[in-house]
């Protein structure tokens, strides 16, 4: 009989806890593994156009010359085009700048005169020449693109 035991006693299993606090853990591992997963790819497969305006500006100079500059960054995951970019002036008259000749893009657009802004890259629009405007008035600046629209307004000031 004293052999018996001593056999029972060297055959030693998991424990019901141990094997619930392992089944626990893989299940939480495989949980965390599959939201990864599931987030990452609803990520990869949204694609959104989030157009933000990071700075504009509006100066006026003793001369008379108006000052405008507008930046501009593509926070999303899907190309957006630049449709025109108006100012409001004092007399409420909508101006796009980005079709006037003062009008300087950088980087250039391409040869199409398409303005594009890729997911990840910003462009600074800046606008030289003679718009109504009076310093210290504030003034709304629209930025539309082939996705939606953004606006700031923004205080003349002077340069």
């Amino acid at each position: 009989m004293k052999s018996t035991l001593s056999y029972e006693r060297k055959r030693k299993a998991v424990s019901t806890m141990i094997a619930t606090l392992i089944l626990i853990g893989v299940t939480a591992a495989m949980g965390s593994f599959i939201y990864w997963y599931a987030t990452s790819y609803a990520k990869s497969m949204s694609r959104i156009s989030s157009i933000t305006i990071t700075e504009a500006k509006i100066s006026k100079t003793s001369t008379g010359t108006t000052n405008v500059l507008v930046s501009l960054r593509n926070q999303g995951t899907t190309i957006a085009e630049l449709i025109n970019v108006t100012i409001y002036d004092d007399k409420e008259t909508p101006i796009d700048i980005l079709s006037k000749n003062e009008t300087l893009i950088s980087p250039p657009p391409s040869q199409d005169r398409k303005v594009v802004l890729n997911p990840g890259s910003s462009i600074t629009i800046i606008y030289v020449g003679k718009l109504n405007v009076t310093l210290g008035n504030t003034y709304t600046i629209v930025v539309a693109t082939s996705q939606g629209a953004q606006q700031v307004t923004v205080e003349c000031t002077s340069s």
